[in-house]
């Protein structure tokens, strides 16, 4: 994640490093086949300054990215298939940075694979510099990093999707946005932000949010954020978000997942539905997943495992107001249970 207004350098810095973490945690997931992930390789961040702040050979931490991918997949599947008669779906990735996202759906590389014949049209948000990396880096024009390791042969690009300059804390996003895409704001839209909100002030991101909900008459957002929970592991975090040069003040008044679900509810979204990541990882997963990951690594730290992930949420939001033809299932539903 990177479509944010820094208010000083070194929360631009924090905001690439965690973009750089991201990237090289999705990769490395992929490398131990936890996911499948053709293109991570390709979008790392190659020439950047900063260091890696924090070992990628944890088995909590590669499974905690394991859950966020899988999540997402899932969620993304689901919103496809809930809309079956609808020709066109749009799929708004906001502060898209490195994410091969777009790239794994089109490639049949996300779990489950997107539904067939789903009408999605897909957009990356982020801001011009990153987005013109990846452009070029998609291109293949960007010449290998000696440091790194040749990458294998890539599948066959699909088109690239409508990608869009923006800085997320600039008022009126939705209307520039439409004029300058075109995008139709009355067809079903799923909005993800994973790992976004959390590097903008607490305004600024409800401003966005109410935004998206006056302008797209028929809005899902999809949010992936961590709360710091008033407890000993949660004050550990603000004060390591700190150090590394993230405004928090916007978190600390975010400290639970109910704390979430009514900040979507004020600003526009009045269907809503969340779980911390622990709940998700056990429930919205399925066996199989679980299975899979734990024949990879085994997992030691339980205990940590299970305090990490209760700091983080994730919860969607819809703007529609139900009726008889949707009476709030198909959102809520879309982080239901394997057992619903």
């Amino acid at each position: 994640m990177s479509a944010f207004s820094p208010d000083s350098l070194s929360h631009s810095d924090a905001a690439k490093r965690s973009s750089l973490d991201a990237a090289r945690a999705k990769a490395h997931i992929a490398d131990l086949k936890y996911s499948t992930d053709s293109f991570s390789t390709l979008l790392q961040p190659r020439h950047s300054g900063l260091t890696h702040s924090r070992s990628l050979n944890s088995p909590l931490i590669n499974r905690g990215y394991f859950a966020r991918v899988s999540c997402v997949d899932l969620v993304l599947s689901r919103f496809l298939s809930s809309h079956p008669s609808s020709p066109i779906i749009n799929v708004v990735e906001m502060g898209s940075g490195s994410s091969t996202l777009y790239l794994r759906a089109m490639s049949g590389e996300t779990s489950p694979p997107l539904p067939s014949g789903a009408g999605m049209k897909f957009y990356e948000v982020d801001f011009h510099d990153v987005l013109e990396n990846k452009k070029r880096a998609l291109s293949r024009k960007e010449a290998p990093s000696a440091s790194m390791p040749p990458s294998p042969p890539l599948p066959p690009l699909p088109p690239l999707p409508t990608y869009h300059a923006a800085d997320l804390s600039v008022p009126n996003f939705s209307s520039t946005f439409k004029e300058k895409t075109a995008i139709d704001v009355s067809v079903p839209t799923l909005f993800i932000f994973e790992a976004v909100l959390m590097y903008m002030d607490r305004a600024s991101s409800d401003r966005l949010l109410a935004d998206i909900s006056s302008v797209f008459t028929d809005a899902t957002v999809l949010l992936y954020d961590p709360i710091l929970m008033k407890t000993r592991f949660g004050a550990t975090m603000c004060e390591n978000l700190r150090r590394s040069g993230v405004n928090v003040t916007g978190m600390q008044t975010l400290t639970t997942l109910k704390d979430q679900l009514h900040r979507l509810e004020s600003v526009g979204f009045p269907t809503t539905r969340g779980l911390n990541m622990l709940t998700a990882y056990s429930s919205v997963l399925s066996p199989s997943q679980r299975g899979h990951a734990s024949s990879l690594e085994m997992l030691d730290e339980v205990e940590e495992w299970e305090m990490i992930m209760s700091h983080y949420v994730l919860t969607v939001g819809s703007n529609k107001n139900g009726g008889s033809s949707d009476d709030g299932t198909r959102t809520t539903n879309l982080l239901k249970s394997h057992i619903e």
